[in-house]
């Protein structure tokens, strides 16, 4: 099994990164990837940079290039679920675009894309998986919607407006859909995980600087747990 795991900023690689051994690193398309393996399990890390244009990029090669059997998007996010946060981790069921509208082009809804459902589904395998590794590690984790725009959500106001349009969002980020959208084009399980690092407000800057890494510690401490038991359904 060869499993990909994609985040967007090197803060984040960097936990993963140390696990590896036979580690190899090349860049493709402004990227960069590494090549190595964790426990007989070879993985291709990859660091996409921020936001949607770079996400699909990045999860294409892996998919194309490195021909991977699994993606897995980690990451931070801001918390808008009720009750989340800072350190806790939202495991995404489904996926959606907080900032697509083309309603006026079409029969579509708010968030919806031209030729694909309005919500992307991660793989439920996986999901339960990291549930039941979650629990081992005693780390709160909350399972549901995710919403991805190309914004830096830090004003209560827009994050009212999400809720809104996409009830039931648990946190909003810039890449998870984007992900999920290239694996369900190449017909490649994917799992979405997101450590909260803000809450969307007003402090959200200050927030974000300070815990991306402790954020970013616990989503690595969970696949890494995780990952014997993803290899053996996949």
């Amino acid at each position: 099994m060869k499993v990909g795991i994609l985040v967007p900023m090197a803060e984040e690689i960097g936990l993963y990164r140390q696990k590896l051994s036979a580690v190899e690193t090349v860049e493709i398309g402004g990227a960069s990837f590494t090549v190595g393996s964790y426990q007989s399990i070879d993985l291709v890390l990859a660091q996409s940079g921020i936001g949607k244009v770079q996400a699909a990029m990045t999860a294409t090669i892996l998919c194309d290039h490195f021909q991977v059997d699994v993606i897995i998007n980690s990451g931070s996010a801001a918390g808008v679920g009720a009750g989340l946060q800072v350190g806790e981790l939202v495991v995404g069921d489904r996926l959606v675009y907080h900032d697509v509208d083309v309603i006026n082009g079409g029969d579509y809804v708010l968030g919806q894309l031209p030729d694909h459902d309005l919500y992307f589904q991660t793989d439920q395998r996986l999901v339960q998986i990291v549930q039941a590794a979650a629990e081992q590690l005693d780390l709160k984790t909350v399972t549901g919607l995710i919403a991805t725009g190309d914004q830096f959500v830090a004003d209560p106001q827009r994050v009212a407006t999400i809720k809104k349009d996409f009830p039931g969002v648990q946190a909003v980020e810039m890449e998870g859909a984007a992900v999920a959208q290239i694996a369900a084009n190449f017909n490649c399980p994917s799992l979405i995980i997101r450590a909260i690092s803000d809450n969307g407000d007003d402090d959200a800057s200050v927030s974000f600087d300070e815990f991306v890494v402790q954020a970013g510690r616990h989503a690595a401490q969970l696949l890494l747990l995780a990952l014997p038991e993803i290899q053996k359904v996949i």
